[in-house]
């Protein structure tokens, strides 16, 4: 969706996906998280989903499952 531009995908594995939104308010962000989650869980057979947890703002990933935020 151009509304998510420029989001792109800093960590997937099998469990989690981490998205950066940069210049995004925090509000913007968990709105996007809600609308991103519901466009994945769209395209993915069922009972698959995804599920939006989080906004970490800031953060830092350091490597994998290392990271931090608030």
């Amino acid at each position: 969706e151009e509304r998510w531009q420029p989001a792109r995908v800093v960590y997937g594995d099998t469990d989690s996906l981490f998205i950066a939104l940069p210049h995004r308010s925090l509000a913007e962000a968990f709105c996007l998280g809600h609308e991103i989650a519901a466009a994945i869980t769209a395209s993915c057979p069922a009972p698959m989903a995804i599920k939006f947890e989080k906004v970490y703002w800031p953060s830092c990933l350091i490597t994998k499952k290392r990271y931090c935020g608030y």
